[in-house]
């Protein structure tokens, strides 16, 4: 995505001659002064989500941000006063340089929500549409995906063409499907399939093009130390043989589906500052504090089945002096970040809930 975008920017520097205007139109980042914070700009959603501990909301809601940045050649405004920017109602408008804009809604929360039921979800906004979650905090690569769909001239425009989609195949309401389809060759690399996936955490476009395991950000704050991540899930495992990241079949490998969960600390031990571990790195890293997975996921019929993964612990969490994120993962190929698995193995979680000690 950088160095695409780095072409996109000289290209559009060479050319600044002629009426190409760029139709770019995002919150690339927003920054305050106060800690802790997270801020999480859901560009699919136009949506500003930020969170904060309850006694920094007043704070929060006093002052400006100390900087925002936007896409290349675009322009902020509000539908108040920028300064207004906390108040019920506002809005961020975002013009590109050709004229489109983008408003995004401001979401301030000051609590730490344990109970996941993915009943409710809304459209991407933008050239690609797919399914989001209402969730603020939940998120899969659907965004990166979209890319490859277009490249592989699949249609990004149908929802129903992405591996990580809504069902009414539930244990109550709506659910989370996620399913492994068939890929192809995508930026040079032959990507035999895409295993669907879902995760607690943030999808950092940046790197989508780059590294999709680097763009899958994992957890949020955490004030309290988790015990156990519980749900229900129904897994399938696809008809075919598995598939190898050489391509090769193997009738003989199965296919499972992955849940895992994190609690990590997120402040760096060296500086104090605000560290993010993504797929690409939580398993090595020794900032890890605790983990929990489930070593059975494997076929469970036509029914849900009710599961509770615990946490197992290397140290105790030490609050008074640290800071520490929760994470969790879920995916229809356990070695899909491998480009590994059967096509149309189908996962299916619903009502997720973090139990603390």
């Amino acid at each position: 995505m950088r160095k695409m975008a780095s072409v996109l920017l000289v290209f559009a520097l060479l050319c600044s001659c002629s009426d190409v205007k760029i139709s770019e139109n995002y919150i690339e980042r927003i920054e305050f002064g106060i800690n802790p914070i997270e801020v999480n700009i859901k560009n699919n959603q136009s949506l500003v989500y930020i969170w904060t501990e309850p006694n920094k909301y007043e704070l929060l809601k006093s002052r400006r941000p100390d900087s925002i940045v936007v896409s290349y050649g675009a322009s902020l405004s509000g539908n108040k006063d920028l300064s207004a920017w906390a108040e019920p109602g506002f809005k961020y408008t975002v013009t590109a340089e050709n004229g489109d804009t983008r408003d995004y809604e401001v979401q301030i929360d000051t609590t730490v929500p344990r109970m996941f039921s993915f009943d409710y979800w809304n459209l991407s906004q933008g050239a690609s549409v797919y399914y989001v979650p209402a969730s603020s905090r939940w998120e899969s690569g659907n965004a990166g995906i979209a890319m490859a769909l277009a490249i592989l001239e699949i249609s990004s425009k149908n929802p129903e063409n992405y591996p990580t989609r809504k069902t009414e195949d539930s244990y109550r309401g709506n659910a989370v499907l996620m399913e492994t389809l068939k890929g192809g060759m995508v930026f040079g690399r032959n990507i035999r399939i895409i295993s669907g996936n879902f995760f607690l955490g943030k999808f950092n476009a940046a790197y989508a093009a780059i590294d999709e395991l680097m763009a899958t950000e994992l957890g949020y704050i955490y004030p309290a130390k988790p015990q156990s991540m519980k749900g229900y899930y129904k897994y399938k495992e696809g008809p075919g043989n598995f598939i190898d990241k050489n391509g090769r079949e193997d009738k003989k490998m199965n296919d499972s589906c992955s849940m895992y969960a994190y609690f990590y600390q997120s402040d760096s031990p060296s500086s104090g500052k605000d560290t993010v571990l993504t797929v690409k790195n939580i398993d090595e890293s020794n900032l890890v504090v605790a983990k929990a997975s489930n070593n059975s996921c494997s076929d469970t019929g036509d029914k849900f089945k009710e599961f509770e993964l615990k946490f197992e612990y290397r140290s105790e969490p030490d609050f008074k002096n640290h800071r520490y994120k929760l994470g969790a993962t879920f995916a229809s190929s356990k070695y899909g970040d491998l480009y590994s698995g059967k096509i149309g193995s189908r996962l299916i979680v619903d009502e997720i809930e973090f139990v603390d000690y």
